[in-house]
Protein backbone atom coordinates (compact mmCIF):
# COMPACT_ATOMS: atom_id res chain seq x y z
CA UNK A 1 0.00 0.00 0.00
CA UNK A 2 1.56 3.43 -1.27
CA UNK A 3 1.40 5.82 1.69
CA UNK A 4 0.63 8.65 -0.47
CA UNK A 5 -2.71 6.91 -1.10
CA UNK A 6 -3.71 8.61 2.31
CA UNK A 7 -3.54 11.92 1.13
CA UNK A 8 -6.23 11.22 -1.37
CA UNK A 9 -9.93 12.43 -0.72
CA UNK A 10 -11.41 8.81 -0.65
CA UNK A 11 -7.65 7.14 0.04
CA UNK A 12 -8.52 5.69 3.35
CA UNK A 13 -11.67 4.25 2.55
CA UNK A 14 -9.58 2.67 -1.06
CA UNK A 15 -6.70 1.61 1.00
CA UNK A 16 -9.25 0.14 3.98
CA UNK A 17 -11.23 -1.47 1.17
CA UNK A 18 -7.67 -3.00 -0.21
CA UNK A 19 -7.44 -4.09 3.56
CA UNK A 20 -10.02 -6.49 4.02
CA UNK A 21 -9.54 -7.60 0.39
CA UNK A 22 -6.11 -8.50 1.56
CA UNK A 23 -7.02 -10.35 5.14
CA UNK A 24 -10.22 -12.05 3.17
CA UNK A 25 -7.85 -14.27 0.70
CA UNK A 26 -5.15 -14.29 3.44
CA UNK A 27 -2.62 -12.10 1.24
CA UNK A 28 0.05 -10.24 2.87
CA UNK A 29 -0.12 -6.29 3.29
CA UNK A 30 2.76 -4.13 2.83
CA UNK A 31 2.98 -0.30 3.62
CA UNK A 32 5.27 2.06 2.46
CA UNK A 33 5.22 5.38 4.80
CA UNK A 34 6.19 7.35 1.67
CA UNK A 35 6.84 10.60 3.74
CA UNK A 36 7.98 12.62 6.87
CA UNK A 37 4.19 14.38 5.69
CA UNK A 38 2.08 11.21 5.46
CA UNK A 39 3.22 10.71 8.81
CA UNK A 40 2.54 13.81 10.52
CA UNK A 41 -0.75 14.58 9.03
CA UNK A 42 -2.57 11.32 8.70
CA UNK A 43 -0.99 9.58 11.58
CA UNK A 44 -4.20 7.82 13.31
CA UNK A 45 -5.45 6.26 10.15
CA UNK A 46 -1.59 5.30 9.32
CA UNK A 47 -1.61 3.23 12.28
CA UNK A 48 -4.79 1.35 11.70
CA UNK A 49 -3.24 -0.30 8.63
CA UNK A 50 -0.35 -0.62 9.72
CA UNK A 51 -1.61 -2.44 12.83
CA UNK A 52 -3.13 -4.28 9.82
CA UNK A 53 0.37 -5.01 7.74
CA UNK A 54 2.88 -7.75 7.17
CA UNK A 55 5.32 -5.85 6.47
CA UNK A 56 6.50 -2.05 6.42
CA UNK A 57 8.86 0.18 4.53
CA UNK A 58 10.45 3.19 5.32
CA UNK A 59 13.28 5.07 5.96
CA UNK A 60 15.11 6.32 9.08
CA UNK A 61 13.72 10.09 9.36
CA UNK A 62 9.75 8.08 8.43
CA UNK A 63 11.07 5.41 10.96
CA UNK A 64 11.86 8.59 13.96
CA UNK A 65 9.32 10.24 12.71
CA UNK A 66 7.01 7.55 13.59
CA UNK A 67 8.52 5.98 16.85
CA UNK A 68 8.56 9.50 17.87
CA UNK A 69 12.14 10.05 18.49
CA UNK A 70 14.93 11.49 16.70
CA UNK A 71 17.36 8.23 17.75
CA UNK A 72 17.53 5.60 15.07
CA UNK A 73 18.18 3.01 17.36
CA UNK A 74 14.66 3.61 19.38
CA UNK A 75 12.89 4.29 16.57
CA UNK A 76 14.08 0.54 15.35
CA UNK A 77 13.09 -0.52 18.42
CA UNK A 78 9.92 0.88 18.44
CA UNK A 79 9.16 -0.23 15.11
CA UNK A 80 10.48 -3.95 15.98
CA UNK A 81 8.37 -4.13 19.00
CA UNK A 82 5.25 -3.07 18.13
CA UNK A 83 4.75 -4.44 14.37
Amino acid sequence: IEGYKFSEGAGYEAITHAVDIAKKFDTKIAVTLSDKFIIDVFRENLEVVLDASDLIFCNDLEARTLAKTESNNEAYNYLSSRY
